[in-house]
């Protein structure tokens, strides 16, 4: 497991933020030139990404490696995971699970019941 460091994101950190989402988005998206999701693009343009950081609704946590953004997580009003990414250079490394749970610690420490997962994703275990 990679060691990451993780607090919550500043307002100057929109634009690598956005980046780092649209470095992963060929895997999550019907097109790899992303036809079909400029919704989604526009909602994780630097701006919006500003806004979510700015936003008290949201927790929008950064974990680095080093210098490097290495991932994202975000919850929204302590119980809705929003975003999750990893950097591709830095999947596979533990850095994802680190992220959820310090999702998790803030919403609990937030007075939120811990985040719940769908069955099937692997990381349910984490939250109930």
């Amino acid at each position: 497991m990679k060691a990451v460091s993780i607090r919550p994101a500043l307002p100057g950190e929109a634009k690598p933020i956005s980046d780092l989402i649209k470095s992963v988005a060929r895997y999550f998206t019907l097109h790899p030139d992303g036809k079909g999701a400029e919704k989604f693009f526009l909602s994780t343009a630097p701006e919006a990404i500003d806004g979510y950081i700015t936003n008290p609704s949201f927790n929008y946590l950064v974990g680095l490696t080093g210098q490097d953004l290495a991932g994202v997580v975000a919850v929204r009003d302590g119980k809705h995971l929003f975003h999750l990414f990893v950097a591709p250079q830095f999947q596979r490394h533990g850095i994802a699970r680190q992220l959820l749970q310090a999702a998790r610690s803030v919403a609990i420490a937030s007075g939120h019941r811990p985040i719940c997962l769908s069955k099937q994703y692997r990381y349910q275990r984490l939250f109930c």
